[in-house]
């Protein structure tokens, strides 16, 4: 059998049709997953009333992603187990991303195998993929890569490019991986 070529696979939303927790009449009633496009939002923010996944008016389609402010929870887009890097890399993602602030907030934005505790409507990046304080890492999920942001960070407005899996392992020291590429609230970044 010949050896296929190069591939791809584009896994693309412009969120113009999106979720709206404001459809939704109680907690009772909130789904814990819910179908966008490709991808499958999901998380405890997901399942509050006052949180989760709403359309903004904006250009080219754009999503705002919240929380409540309770420690811990978080608001996912992501797919289900559909990449090996052993068989499929390399990988790239892209992400355009905004925050209102940078307050108590937390990002990862990458691969990751985690599934949390309870499955995905407990996901928590601290709980289940990485934590980190001051200047430290400590990894949780056994498999990740992507982008992280935390205001637990001593450099807390500055992205850090995290990775644990395969034969290489990272330092968890937060100045190793820091990109000094600041986050600004109120302005679009560009990920890849």
């Amino acid at each position: 059998m010949a050896q296929a070529g190069p591939g791809k696979i584009r896994i693309f939303e412009d969120f113009f049709n999106t979720y709206d927790t404001s459809d939704v009449a109680d907690n009772s009633t909130t789904p814990d997953t819910v179908s966008v496009g490709p991808f499958s939002v999901f998380g405890e923010g997901l399942i509050e009333i006052d949180a989760g996944l709403l359309h903004l008016n904006a250009l080219s389609g754009a999503v705002r992603m919240s929380t409540t402010n309770v420690g811990d929870d978080g608001t996912f887009v992501g797919t289900t187990n559909a990449f090996d890097v052993a068989l499929m890399a390399p990988i790239v993602i892209e992400a355009r991303v905004q925050f209102n602030n940078l307050d108590t907030k937390r990002a990862f934005i990458g691969l990751t195998d985690a599934e949390g505790g309870s499955g995905k409507k407990d996901l928590s990046v601290e709980d289940d993929v990485v934590a980190a304080v001051t200047t430290t890492f400590t990894p949780v999920a056994s498999d990740y890569v992507g982008f992280y942001l935390s205001s637990e960070l001593d450099d807390d407005e500055d992205w850090h490019i995290l990775f644990r899996g395969g034969s290489a392992s990272q330092s968890t020291d937060t100045q190793e991986s820091d990109l000094s590429d600041d986050a600004v609230a109120g302005e679009w970044q560009v990920l890849r």
